[in-house]
């Protein structure tokens, strides 16, 4: 990615200080989350991240060479989970420059036969539309709202709690709405515990319906596995927050986080690449570079992947057997399925064909779901074969059709996200590369123009390109997969998921920790508060 050649900008540079009381270790939106909290408590922060560019999954830039007025959105496209929490109102982000759009319809799921499907924030709205396939998919849609509402009464005090300190209040609440919900625990264990293809199997019947909320669902990962359908809290998310898109890119949220850090008196050191967290006896002591420099530290928030953190960066004679086994079969991508990535630049504007609203919705301003229940569900077992899916499952967003800051006037940005493909193919990434660029630029095609006959150029990722550039191991874009078995104090494994590690003073805030992945910062905020309190009882 071209422009990650420069070392500095606004709130970062290549110096490192010689010593702090907390060393972060990643500038992704939870590291930096973390550091903010830290420095605003009065402590001396420094984050160390090893690419040119801070924002990890979270960073946009004018990637592609031959198009410099372009912004392309690396990982993360939008905001959601982040909107529910107190972290905005908490780190001051509107004062220090973020700026949000947010399309709604969110989500708009166009259907092989013309038809289209719009997610919209009423769900009242959404049922409307519904209601034109199927009146008994429309009631049982706004009863899963319920159902989802009622979950979301109880995860959302959980998402952001502490598992190894739960306060008394938040015992309190959840035990009052567990309470409230026993009428339907049934279907909420079902649910939490099931994949997201049974509960859609449950309720639905329409296809356009069962593909609209299926795809949607496949955003949290393979859909046919246990537990999965704890993605459809997303739904949930989007009834109750909708979606935020960043003006000027996700790089817009990382630079208000870096503002709050900088306000604050803490640093971001880029090209800093961690070899190993120091330490003295069962104690951290700061962390050493690549490049040999070292910071001493009290402790440290390691906001990168927790296999990576203990089994690469911790000296292997202070990780138990035990942990270490648990740390190994974690699961990252567990069934060989991660995501593919190409953003497009092009001379001019999309237009979406053969999907003509009579609302009048402009769908270069959602994001569009392609794919039908059954190539969702075989998108994931072809890629678990190692094999590239006949018919890809893929979420397409133009970013600048919503925020025209991200492209020249006239033209466009396109977001192509493939939501299963193998990880380790059986020939390999560069025998299959193109193959996989040719079956998704089809697949669009059919639904999006214009496409190669505008393209000023593209930018092209796969599973293994993933896994080398954000340091996270099998390509997983949230650590750790998600689902109900890899959340809370399971997360990342037994034994760990309370704030606990082998080192005292070394502290998870990644999105392998409690609650998952996602832009939500939350792991990085619960990772502040145990470092931060850990130093108060250590002086």
């Amino acid at each position: 990615m071209t422009s990650n050649s420069d070392t500095t900008g606004p709130g970062f540079g290549t110096t490192l200080p010689a010593e702090v009381d907390v060393a972060v270790i990643g500038a992704g939106h939870n590291g930096l989350v973390a550091a903010c909290y830290l420095a605003k408590a009065g402590l001396r922060v420094a984050v160390v991240e090893a690419a040119n560019l801070p924002g990890g999954m979270t960073t946009s830039g004018p990637f592609i060479a031959e198009a410099p007025g372009h912004t392309v959105n690396t990982c993360a496209v939008d905001i959601i989970a982040l909107l529910h929490s107190q972290i905005p109102r908490e780190l001051s982000l509107r004062e220090h420059g973020l700026r949000l759009v947010k399309p709604d319809p969110s989500y708009v799921s166009l259907h092989p036969d013309g038809s289209s499907l719009a997610l919209w924030r009423d769900p009242q709205r959404t049922a409307e539309e519904i209601r034109a396939f199927s009146r008994q998919d429309a009631a049982a849609f706004l009863d899963f709202v319920n159902l989802l509402d009622r979950v979301m009464a109880t995860a959302v005090p959980v998402m952001g709690a502490d598992m190894a300190r739960p306060s008394p209040s938040l015992v309190v609440g959840v035990a009052r709405e567990l309470v409230r919900s026993r009428r339907r625990m049934s279907d909420i264990v079902a649910l939490l515990t099931g994949s997201a293809s049974m509960a859609v199997d449950e309720r639905f019947q329409h296809p356009v319906v069962r593909g609209a909320l299926l795809n949607l669902a496949a955003g949290a990962g393979p859909v046919s596995e246990p537990g999965s359908g704890l993605g459809f809290l997303l739904l949930a998310l989007l009834t109750r927050v909708g979606v935020g898109r960043p003006v000027g890119g996700m790089q817009s949220l990382t630079t208000a986080l870096i503002n709050c850090l900088e306000s604050a008196g803490g640093t971001v050191t880029v090209a800093a690449r961690v070899a190993e967290i120091t330490r003295a006896g069962d104690t951290v002591r700061g962390i050493r570079l690549t490049d040999g420099r070292t910071l001493r530290a009290r402790a440290v928030v390691s906001s990168v992947d927790p296999w990576t953190t203990l089994r690469e960066l911790v000296d292997g004679d202070v990780i138990s057997q035990s942990t270490a086994a648990r740390l190994d079969h974690a699961s990252a991508n567990r069934i060989g399925s991660g995501v593919f990535k190409i953003d497009m630049a092009l001379s001019e504007q999309i237009e979406v064909t053969g999907h003509i609203r009579a609302d009048g919705v402009d769908l270069r301003r959602p994001t569009l779901l392609l794919g039908t229940a059954e190539s969702v569900v075989d998108s994931y077992a072809a890629a678990s074969r190692g094999e590239l899916p006949a018919d890809p499952a893929l979420w397409v967003a133009a970013p600048s059709g919503e925020d025209p800051t991200q492209a020249p006037p006239g033209q466009e940005t396109l977001y192509l996200y493939a939501l299963a493909v193998p990880v380790h193919p059986r020939s390999g990434w560069e025998a299959i590369r193109q193959s996989a660029v040719d079956s998704v630029l089809t697949k669009t095609g059919k639904y999006v123009q214009p496409l190669e006959q505008a393209e000023i150029g593209r930018l092209v990722e796969s599973p293994e390109d993933i896994a080398a550039r954000l340091h996270v191991r099998n390509g997983c874009i949230t650590h750790l997969d998600m689902g109900f078995m890899n959340s809370g104090p399971l997360r990342p494994a037994v034994g760990l998921g309370l704030g606990r590690t082998p080192l005292g003073g070394l502290f998870l805030g990644g999105s392998g920790t409690h609650p998952g992945g996602g832009v939500s910062g939350l792991p990085g905020r619960t990772a502040a508060h145990r470092a931060a309190r850990y130093l108060r009882k250590n002086g």
